[in-house]
């Protein structure tokens, strides 16, 4: 059965052959019988009857009484049949009891739309209907076993139930584009109960608009058409399938996915709270549920997500993905919600109202552009149910570069941040931000742009690049006994401030370039474990009841200075701590540098001075470190003794002693000289020399006080500093 149009339906030879008969009926014997059925008409009313189109002369004149064998046009109490091989195109308003089509049957007029209603219409197998610039309306049932064609022009099938058993085809629709907000695109076919397809469904660039349930076991093919779910206070599910443009509007009620599988909306999936409460002032006097979407077992997908509030303070709009067992409840301000492993993918993002995840995790995957208006809240459950706290996943991928438009409110609804994009493309920051579990860098560049990212769980670097600039990364709270720095490069300061104790591990080779700060105070402690090369370049600050503990056969390198009030720990010998002393010199009594010392009735008391923030290891208490000291003579050590320094407060690093060395720098010299004959002499002959004498002799020689500073915590470290005594 090939497309047909009205045009082509109506025999137009036919129906000139039907008038020529016509006229040959004398006018008399038309008047006498027009007079004859109008008295009839006034004295008894019509009976509702079965009307059958029988069409003796061929003309497919739906209004012409003679074509039905009740003798008149059927009426809103006759149920009228279009039996097989018979043709009719109506084309003014008309109501039934029912409606049956064996044969075909166009709807359709020229100037001004055509409204046909009955309480049941009924597409036999070969039979067909075709709507053009026409509403029909089946107020119980329209069920279609053959053709139902929705032709261009303004077309409107109104029905309580569809049943489709046959094939429907949606074509077009010269209504206004579909633009949001508002909505305003006309649907072609409005089912307000429910829609069961166990045939084929042909969206075309039609809409269709669903009050009710829709369950579907034949197929839906998408075209460029439009599907809204646009119930009130009733749950609707969404089969799963594809989609062009998909709609929900829902208030009151649920929509849900209709099982296992994968919807796939290849234009924009769109999530719109439209107001239908009492309004006073401008603003709803009570709010329900609004413009929900539930996948159960379901991943969802599309090209672009559209989360719209016509009103600021119009109620919930929530959207969730694949999850198992879970019901939505109890979600407020408009958001968008991903629910218990919901996965939520698309290409663009624009969202007008706040994003929630789940807890365990939902997903959000965004590929494109992500629009957010006017505010995207980082911060609080959408609820008071546990299962929100936590938050979710948000994956950043392809190579456009995107921002993350997001407002530190609080924390608690991204979880886990994973950036997994192509070399040279980016993800910005435009506000601080907040994670409760995860930062993972798999690709791209993540920027924060001058703001700060607060972390309650741990960063992982696999491949990506972290532009830090010159701003903090916040270790902060977590319910995880275990946070962890794996494999970033990049920080510029790093700030752990857990206050409610725990352990940050470095599980990873990681760098911090400015600051490495320790900043909680009171017990619990924060234990920061460094299992892997760690290094900080910049100053590191540990604050009092805080633990840096270096783990057997690792290495902690502070190239910079260390301010330590808590603890430090080698946790083995094999633990290396590599750090130079800032400073080692010798002092006078004031503690100024001294270049050489007088001696006194050749003693000197020498002032020694450490700075070594390295050897202050506990930062609650005065340490002492002990070092070897000697007076060196000609170059050679003489007089070594071990010298105990003691540090001048708590946690200064500032390490000193004063030592008395007695100084002699002369030196006794014994020279042997001799005298030979003028004679020959035989060897060993004793009468060939003078007499042979010692001569003993002092001399000045050089002196110098050294000391040589070996920490025992890095044996990489060796700093010999020397000063003269001058007499």
């Amino acid at each position: 059965m090939g497309k047909f149009t009205p045009e082509t339906s109506i025999n137009k030879e036919k129906t000139r052959e039907w008038h020529s008969k016509k006229s040959r009926l004398g006018a008399i014997t038309v008047l006498t019988l027009g007079l004859g059925l109008a008295a009839l008409i006034h004295a008894t009313p019509a009976q509702a009857a079965v009307c059958t189109f029988t069409d003796p002369y061929d003309t497919q004149d739906f209004q012409g009484p003679y074509n039905w064998d009740c003798h008149r046009v059927p009426g809103s109490t006759d149920d009228a049949i279009i039996p097989q091989g018979k043709e009719t195109t109506l084309n003014d308003n008309r109501e039934l009891a029912t409606l049956v089509v064996d044969g075909r049957l166009t709807v359709f007029a020229d100037a001004s739309t055509t409204l046909l209603r009955a309480n049941t219409i009924t597409i036999h197998p070969g039979g067909s209907m075709t709507t053009k610039n026409s509403t029909v309306e089946a107020l119980q049932t329209l069920t279609n076993q053959g053709l139902l064609f929705v032709d261009t022009g303004n077309n409107q099938i109104i029905t309580e139930q569809l049943i489709n058993e046959g094939q429907m085809s949606l074509v077009d629709n010269a209504g206004p584009e579909f633009t949001l907000p508002p909505v305003n695109r006309l649907p072609q076919l409005k089912i307000k109960q429910g829609l069961i397809n166990q045939g084929i469904i042909n969206g075309g660039k039609g809409a269709m608009e669903l009050l009710g349930t829709w369950t579907n076991q034949g197929q839906f093919n998408a075209g460029e058409g439009l599907v809204r779910f646009n119930g009130r206070d009733v749950s609707q599910s969404v089969p799963v399938g594809t989609f062009y443009d998909l709609l929900i509007t829902n208030q009151g009620g649920e929509v849900t996915s209709a099982g296992d599988g994968k919807i796939v909306v290849n234009n924009e999936l769109i999530v719109q709270s439209i107001n239908s409460h009492d309004v006073i002032g401008g603003k709803p006097t009570s709010f329900a549920p609004t413009a929900s979407l539930l996948a159960k077992y379901t991943t969802i997908s599309a090209a672009t997500l559209k989360i719209i509030q016509t009103y600021a303070d119009l109620g919930d709009v929530a959207l969730t993905g694949l999850f198992s067992g879970f019901r939505l409840s109890g979600v407020i301000d408009g958001q968008l919600v991903v629910g218990k492993n919901g996965i939520v993918e698309m290409n663009n993002f624009s969202n007008s109202g706040r994003l929630y995840h789940s807890n365990p995790l939902g997903t959000v995957k965004i590929k494109g552009n992500w629009v957010q208006e006017p505010f995207y809240d980082c911060g609080g459950p959408p609820s008071s149910d546990p299962e929100y706290y936590a938050g979710g996943l948000l994956i950043l991928t392809g190579a456009v570069d995107q921002t993350i438009p997001c407002a530190r409110a609080g924390v608690g609804s991204i979880a886990q941040l994973i950036i997994d994009k192509p070399a040279g493309s980016k993800v910005d920051l435009s506000d601080d931000l907040s994670l409760t579990d995860a930062v993972t860098l798999q690709g791209g560049t993540f920027r924060s742009r001058g703001h700060t990212i607060y972390l309650s769980g741990n960063w992982t670097n696999q491949g990506g690049i972290f532009d830090s600039g010159s701003e903090r990364v916040y270790i902060t709270p977590s319910q995880l006994p275990t946070q962890s720095l794996k494999g970033e490069k990049n920080f510029y300061d790093l700030v752990i401030d857990k206050n409610n104790g725990g352990e940050v591990a470095v599980a990873g080779e990681t760098i911090v370039n400015h600051q490495l700060y320790l900043k909680t105070g009171g017990a619990p402690k924060t234990n920061l474990v460094v299992r892997a090369p760690f290094t900080v370049r910049g100053q590191t600050i540990v604050r009092p009841n805080n633990i840096i503990s270096v783990a057997d056969g690792q290495t902690w390198t502070a190239e910079g200075t260390i301010a330590n009030e808590g603890l430090i720990i080698p946790e083995t010998r094999r633990s290396q701590i590599v750090h130079r002393a800032e400073a080692v010199q010798f002092t006078d009594a004031n503690g100024q540098s001294v270049s050489s010392y007088a001696a006194v009735n050749k003693k000197v008391t020498a002032y020694l001075t450490v700075h070594d923030t390295n050897r202050n290891l506990d930062g609650t208490k005065v340490e002492t470190v002990t070092v070897p000291v000697w007076v060196e003579k000609d170059g050679q050590p003489e007089a070594r003794r071990m010298v105990q320094l003691t540090e001048t407060t708590a946690a200064s690093g500032i390490f000193r002693a004063a030592e008395t060395w007695p100084v002699n720098n002369k030196k006794t010299v014994i020279v042997t000289k001799e005298r030979r004959r003028n004679k020959p002499c035989r060897p060993n002959d004793a009468e060939c020399f003078d007499t042979t004498y010692e001569v003993v002799k002092e001399v000045v020689v050089p002196v110098r006080l050294v000391v040589h500073y070996t920490d025992p915590l890095d044996s990489t470290e060796s700093t010999k500093v020397a000063v003269a005594v001058n007499f």
